[in-house]
């Protein structure tokens, strides 16, 4: 996805390398894509680079949880106002509303296939490509 000849760069949160790597050769087609492990890491990537979209597993397994991280995120310009997704395999159906009215724009429950993360990027990050599919 790209604005122009602007590509979107993204930033995986996620402390498990397989779904890391699944996210990146399902995004590095077409965003710029960087990647860690834990919060910590997060704010040091978020300190080097900006971000246009926010990928954050809720369960970091780190001293910080994912919507930990987001509250102090909401807290930083620009971050107040950049699209983040909570992505989580614990789900329930009321996590969706919850994590919404937490900060996040979306949420993804795992395991998710393709084309739903595709659908939520483009809607997040204003991509009109997939405007006929149904918003998660």
């Amino acid at each position: 996805m790209t604005s122009g000849t602007y590509t979107y760069r993204v930033l995986i949160v996620e402390d498990h390398l397989e779904t890391r790597t699944y996210l990146r050769m399902a995004l590095s087609d077409t965003l710029d894509v960087s990647e860690v492990a834990n919060a910590e890491d997060a704010l040091n990537a978020i300190d080097a680079q900006d971000f246009d979209l926010l990928l954050i597993d809720i369960a970091l397994g780190s001293r910080m949880t994912g919507k930990e991280l987001l509250t102090h995120l909401r807290q930083t310009p620009p971050y107040d106002e950049v699209p983040i997704v909570a992505m989580t395999a614990h789900h329930h159906r009321d996590n969706r509303e919850e994590y919404l009215r937490h900060g996040f724009d979306a949420y993804l429950a795992k395991p998710f296939f393709p084309e739903e993360l595709h659908r939520i990027l483009a809607r997040l990050l204003g991509d009109d490509t997939d405007q006929d599919q149904p918003s998660p």
